[in-house]
C-alpha cells in the first residue's frame, strides 16, 4: 500500500484533508502496535478523536476503493 495506494492523488487528498496518518513499524514498536490488535499486515484502522475505532481494513486495497472507504467516515 505504501507504493501503490497511499501515493495516489485520490487517497492523498482525503488523508490530507481529514486525517492524521500514523504508520507503525510492527517489529520496532510492538507495544503501540498491540493497542490496535492487528489481524494481519497491512491493516488500516480509523479512530475518532476520542480513540474509538470506527473502521478497519485488513490487507491490500487499491486506491479508489480505499479513498471511498475513507470518505465514508467523514461524509465527503
Amino acid at each position: 500500500m505504501e507504493r501503490v495506494t497511499y501515493p495516489s492523488e485520490a487517497v492523498r487528498v482525503v488523508l490530507d484533508k481529514n486525517y492524521v496518518r500514523l504508520v507503525l513499524d510492527v517489529e520496532a514498536d510492538r507495544e503501540t502496535t498491540a493497542m490496535f490488535t492487528p489481524d494481519a499486515i497491512p491493516v488500516a484502522v480509523v479512530l475518532n478523536a476520542e480513540g474509538r475505532e470506527l473502521g478497519r481494513k485488513v490487507g491490500f486495497v487499491e486506491s479508489e476503493p480505499y479513498s471511498q472507504w475513507l470518505k465514508g467516515f467523514k461524509g465527503d
